[in-house]
């Protein structure tokens, strides 16, 4: 995808632009025309009673500016009566509780309802104002003489318009002019106050104050041109080609909506010749259109008394968002003034709900400082819908850093509105540095520019806790993107001094451009880039999905963190979670998965060609079969690509396509014919029962046969495709060739010393200990091969007792009483004598530990030992308490004493006491008691207590 960052326009031309309106847009426009005669014939047939408002007043809180504590009033006249005001009226959902309760279950990724969106007029229905509500708001309005201008049909705004005399009445209010500096205004000193049964569905009243005029938020600024999707990992990989990480051919934006919020015209003339200047294909001139709030700004061609058709904010606006996203369709919802804030949002979003949703930019901003809290509230009740229908509002955090400057006042810490509303995406700026290929370097804050701060008047919301713990109220931004070097925006001048700097001749056209740079860039930029997720999202054939709220704040892998921007302020208060990667974040917002793949088997060799189909093949980095990467990878779309698989890993193999979102795993197994290379270990005994462990390739548990010889193994396990463990068939001594067969065939393996096993005849490895007691009765582990149930284990020419053979390769044993001295040990298997042992087992005399003065314990005391083969030598004797060896003074080889030890942890009260001589440790105890009740005399161990 080619991203353009360079906007331009030319000379403007006498005839109006051509364009066409989508059917969405013009149904809902053609709705409109009828809405205020629907409300009126519904007040007009409701009863007189119901129409009139009786209750007693009740005020709106919020309403009035703090800046009037620094305005100058101006004397009251009555020509100020007879002026023209138009007004918003915001109303209330009727159900707040139970769309909050829709809301959590929405935003919670546990909730089977999560980020499932819901038509408009159910939502309405079910939460919004009810048309009782909304006509008798209407009705008392309209007895005020305020007359209907536009309704809407969400039932959220009421614009109506009358004299100031008229809205004073009907809001009890003055409305006086006042002067803050070199600006006029007018404003309310007091709260507005409706009758009681009225003022329940109102949440707010935009137009009261006009002194918050909003404005673009950008500024000239030297030229560096920059494909911004490209540095951001946004740049699609052309088809057919091995993908590198990048956005899957087709990602583009299309089947979206970008809405561009504008309070001034543009011309679609300058778009096509920016279009020419940018290299960009003219028929993107037909993804755009707009729609006129309210009368709204006509994109009709400029008179020669205009200086310029419109201003550069909405052209930059366009041109970023089809050089970004340029298979969307950009809507341009264009107001009258700067006073329609509420009304164009709330009939943008509306417009966007009963159609397909998408992204919802806007780069006109004002200041806290100049609005009230009634208006960031109300602000914020219009877009906290906008989730539910898929609708994402972005909106610029203005450039000024911590500062909020506007109209010629600067608001110290104040933060630019509406960005601050909980329920809009906050675009802040940076500073973006890139590599000689135009590839991402480093980002940084835009220094003293990039908007921050907190709002005064919007609470913080749940997600920005733990990163802003801090923070009273809502920080901004949420995310940001890059504002400088800038755009530039080519724009005819009319008359013979252009003022706008450099040119570039188009034809036989002169364009004049400045360079645009801002959060006015990064709103419509991100806005863009978001189209391209909610087409992702709708390939995968799930909904579009609000980025309001809490969304991006579930997925912060898929930016470049505060931490990793280089500079002072890079930290969440002045970048949030920071810019995008836009291959990660839209991966990670449509994790891949896998439907199927064709065809479905083939040669262990690999090579085949494997088509695989699904969704979210974005920024695909690997497809494996068995855990092996599969070979010259192609990204046909995101949902569609194909990979060569590599050497079969076994006769199954589980296909997983993974990207920076996730792993996709395929439901069936591709299937490869087996072939065995290895057989480990080589040799075993001849009585089978041998784990054996097969490498090779396409090796199943399910679906193959392995035979040694001409007898199948047992217990076959496959862990995986290129390795199984099985246990070995009986076979008489000797060496035999391992195939593996399969239900369509045998898989051939040539016979080499590789791929035989050999069947041993009984032998003794090793055994242990290597010697015991005269006695007997010593247990004697053994080790060897060919160890059957019906193995005699000969100790000299004297059989050992209790023998038990687990395995093949193991046997345990008691060695059977003989006088002092070494003996051989060897087999006799199945009538097969095996060599002797390397090793001899050594009879020896072990001591014993026959009886104790006194087996209670209390204080420290000394207890006499009697018993056989005591050493008179010191430290040769030593008595276990607890497991821990206590030195014995002998007085002669049959008795000794020795003072006890407790146990250490305190966990155990009595002891087995043995006896160690010389490393030898007897085989028979006395039992010993810390307590202070004496153990009955001659009591064994394991018999009293």
């Amino acid at each position: 995808m080619k991203s353009v960052l360079a906007i331009c326009s030319e000379k403007n031309r006498n005839q109006p632009p051509t364009f066409t309106r989508t059917r969405r847009t013009a149904k809902f426009l053609n709705a409109l025309k009828y809405a205020p005669a629907l409300a009126l014939s519904i007040a007009l047939a409701m009863p007189m009673a119901a129409q009139t408002s009786t209750a007693a007043n009740a005020a709106l809180p919020g309403h009035v500016l703090p800046a009037l504590s620094r305005a100058t009033l101006k004397p009251h006249t009555p020509e100020m009566d007879e002026e023209q005001i138009k007004l918003t009226v915001v109303l209330g959902l009727s159900d707040a509780a139970g769309a909050e309760a829709f809301k959590q279950q929405f935003e919670d990724p546990n909730s089977p309802t999560f980020h499932e969106t819901i038509a408009s007029s159910e939502y309405t229905a079910r939460f919004g104002p009810t048309e009782e509500a909304y006509n008798a708001v209407l009705s008392y309005l309209e007895e005020n003489g305020l007359s209907l201008v536009l309704g809407s049909k969400n039932r959220r705004t009421i614009t109506i318009q009358g004299t100031r005399a008229q809205a004073q009445k009907a809001f009890h209010v003055s409305i006086d002019d006042y002067e803050l500096g070199s600006r006029s205004f007018h404003a309310i000193a007091s709260d507005p106050a409706l009758p009681a049964n009225i003022a329940l569905f109102v949440v707010s009243i935009f137009g009261l104050s006009n002194l918050g005029q909003m404005h673009p938020a950008s500024t000239p600024q030297a030229l560096t041109p920059m494909a911004a999707t490209f540095a951001y990992n946004g740049a699609l990989t052309p088809a057919g080609k091995t993908n590198a990480g990048g956005l899957p051919p087709g990602l583009d934006g299309s089947g979206q909506i970008v809405g561009l919020l504008e309070l001034d015209g543009f011309d679609f003339s300058d778009v096509k010749d920016w279009l020419k200047f940018a290299h960009l294909p003219s028929s993107l001139i037909d993804h755009l259109s707009y729609y006129p709030v309210d009368g709204g700004q006509t994109p009709s061609g400029c008179t020669q008394e205009q200086a310029q058709c419109g201003t550069t904010e909405a052209l930059l606006d366009i041109e970023a968002a089809l050089g970004t996203a340029q298979g969307a369709s950009v809507v341009v919802y264009t107001a009258p003034s700067s006073d329609d804030v509420a009304e164009a949002l709330n009939y943008a979003g509306n417009d966007m709900s009963y159609g397909h949703g998408g992204s919802l930019s806007t780069s006109w901003y004002t200041c806290e400082g100049e609005i009230s809290a009634s208006d960031a509230t109300g602000i914020d009740s219009i877009v906290y819908d906008d989730e539910f229908f898929g609708i994402t509002v972005f909106a610029a955090t203005g450039d000024n850093g911590g500062n909020c400057v506007v109209g010629g006042n600067t608001y110290a810490g104040g933060v630019s509105f509406p960005a601050d509303a909980s329920n809009v995406v906050a675009v802040g700026g940076t500073t973006l540095n890139t590599n000689a290929d135009g590839s991402y370097n480093s980002e940084s804050w835009w220094q003293n520019a990039g908007g921050f701060g907190v709002s005064q008047y919007i609470a913080k919301p749940w997600y920005q806790d733990t990163l802003y713990p801090s923070a009273g109220h809502r920080s901004v931004p949420d995310v940001v993107m890059e504002s400088t070097p800038g755009l530039v925006v080519c724009q005819a001048e009319q008359g013979s001094s252009p003022n706008c700097g450099d040119s570039t001749t188009i034809g036989s056209v002169t364009i004049f451009h400045n360079v645009i740079v801002g959060t006015s860039l990064a709103s419509p930029l991100f806005a863009a880039t978001y189209a391209i997720a909610n087409q992702a999202l709708e390939d995968s054939t799930a909904s579009i999905v609000s980025a309001g709220g809490s969304f991006f704040y579930m997925h912060p892998g898929g930016f470049h963190s505060a931490s990793s921007f280089i500079g002072p302020g890079n930290d969440f208060a002045h970048v949030g979670l920071g810019s995008p990667d836009i291959t990660k974040l839209i991966a990670k917002i449509v994790p891949p998965r896998v439907d199927a793949y064709s065809p479905e088997n083939g040669p262990a060799g690999g090579g085949t060609k494997i088509t695989i189909t699904g969704a979210g093949f974005i920024g695909v980095e690997k497809v494996t079969f068995g855990g092996v990467d599969g070979t010259h990878l192609t990204i046909d779309s995101d949902t569609r690509l194909t990979v060569e698989t590599p050497e079969a890993p076994g006769q199954f193999a589980t296909i997983k396509v993974e990207t920076p979102g996730g792993t996709a795993t395929a439901a069936a197994l591709y299937t490869y014919n087996p072939e065995i290379t290895g057989v480990s270990p080589s040799s075993g005994p001849m009585q089978g029962g041998a784990s054996v462990t097969i490498s090779g390739l396409a090796l199943s548990s399910s679906q193959e046969t392995f035979i040694f010889g001409e007898a199948k193994a047992t217990g076959v396990s496959c862990p995986t495709p290129k390795k199984c463990t099985m246990y070995t068939p009986a076979n008489a001594p000797g060496t035999v060739a391992v195939e593996a067969t399969t239900p369509w065939g045998y898989g051939y393996s040539p016979i080499t010393k590789e791929t035989e096993y050999t069947y041993q005849g009984p032998a003794i490895t090793s055994f242990t200990p290597t010697y015991g007691p005269t006695t007997g009765g010593e247990m004697v582990q053994l080790y060897g091969n060919s160890l059957g149930p019906k193995t005699k284990v000969m100790f000299g020419t004297v059989p050992a007792t209790g023998v038990h053979c687990p395995d093949p390769s193991y046997c345990y044993m008691n060695n059977p009483p003989q006088g002092v001295g070494k003996v051989k040990l060897t087999l006799v298997v199945d009538g097969i004598t095996s060599a002797a042992a390397k090793d001899e087992f050594d009879y020896l005399v072990f001591p014993t530990v026959t009886g104790i003065s006194t087996n209670k314990g209390g204080p420290p005391t000394t207890v006499t030992f009697t018993g056989t083969g005591f050493s008179t030598t010191p430290g040769q004797t030593q008595f276990n308490f607890f497991g821990i060896p206590v030195e014995g003074t002998c007085s002669s080889t049959t008795q000794c004493t020795a003072i006890p030890v407790p146990d250490v942890d305190g966990s155990a009260t009595s002891t087995e006491v043995t006896v160690t001589v010389n490393g030898i440790t007897s085989l028979d105890s006395v039992l010993y008691s810390e307590g202070t009740k004496p153990i009955p005399p001659n009591c064994k161990p394991g018999t009293c207590s």
